[in-house]
């Protein structure tokens, strides 16, 4: 078995509660970490010229 497919594995069978106390506190560091680096990068050049792009698209606003 590949590295890979023992991650793909490991994900695929874990649970919130499977995980040791560290790498419970691991994981909210790291999503945390995550939403902070996505909410810094929304004025950064790159998304800026996604969203440009995608508001050139137009369209109409899905409601549920």
């Amino acid at each position: 078995m590949t590295v890979a497919e023992r991650l793909a594995s490991f994900a695929a069978h874990a649970s919130y509660a499977s995980l040791s106390e560290a790498a419970r506190q691991a994981l909210k560091a790291h999503v945390l970490d995550a939403l902070g680096c996505a909410i810094g990068a929304l004025d950064a050049g790159p998304v800026v010229m996604v969203r440009t792009h995608i508001d050139d698209f137009g369209g109409a606003v899905k409601n549920g």
